[in-house]
């Protein structure tokens, strides 16, 4: 056996295998970080309607090509050809392009003079949880699911909100006039002197 066999074998000087690193809380924030932002991107959306109640349609159109260009960017570490790459591009630009689409036909006069502001917010809350979830499917990534799957669900919560504000009010009120009832007339107690 030659020398050059024997170090092959035995006393190779060969790298060593790569040790993966823990992420630690900052390697967890740097990778979720577009997904958390996202998220919180519609849900302000919805809840500056909610509290002011001023339709902001020209916000939701930009949230819809900024959520384009994210799965299209969680999409491609999963394409391995450009063949795969360009298939990608393509179904997430016409994917988005539809239901952009879909929030310009709920912003055109006709449909508005049928719905209220409330129910167009909300419709198009649900439909970029649709969007964001088969946007997920398309692309592979578990991540763009997850965030319109929890946009879904917040649905109902926001509807209910929006439809019982006044009941909100009335309880926020009550509870404050009761904590203050019970420090106002609260029993005193006399304070003792030592003899």
């Amino acid at each position: 056996m030659s020398a050059s066999t024997a170090d092959g074998l035995i006393g190779s000087k060969s790298e060593p295998p790569p040790v993966r690193r823990r992420r630690g809380f900052t390697g967890f924030l740097l990778v979720e970080l577009p997904y958390i932002l996202i998220l919180l991107a519609a849900l302000g959306g919805t809840s500056y309607r909610a509290f002011y109640g001023q339709p902001i349609l020209g916000y939701w159109k930009l949230l819809l090509v900024a959520f384009a260009v994210l799965c299209i960017w969680a999409g491609l570490t999963h394409a391995k050809t450009s063949r795969q790459v360009y298939a990608l591009i393509w179904t997430q630009v016409l994917h988005w392009a539809a239901f952009y689409a879909a929030v310009l036909i709920l912003a055109t006069s006709s449909v508005r003079a049928e719905l209220d502001d409330d129910a167009i917010s909300t419709l198009i809350l649900t439909l970029l949880a649709l969007a964001l979830f088969l946007a997920g499917v398309h692309a592979r990534a578990w991540r763009l699911g997850v965030v319109g799957i929890v946009l879904g669900a917040t649905v109902p919560a926001v509807t209910w909100i929006q439809t019982s504000s006044t009941f909100i009010a009335f309880s926020a009120a009550t509870f404050v006039v009761v904590v203050l009832a019970f420090f106002v007339f609260r029993p005193r107690v006399p304070v003792r002197k030592a003899a």
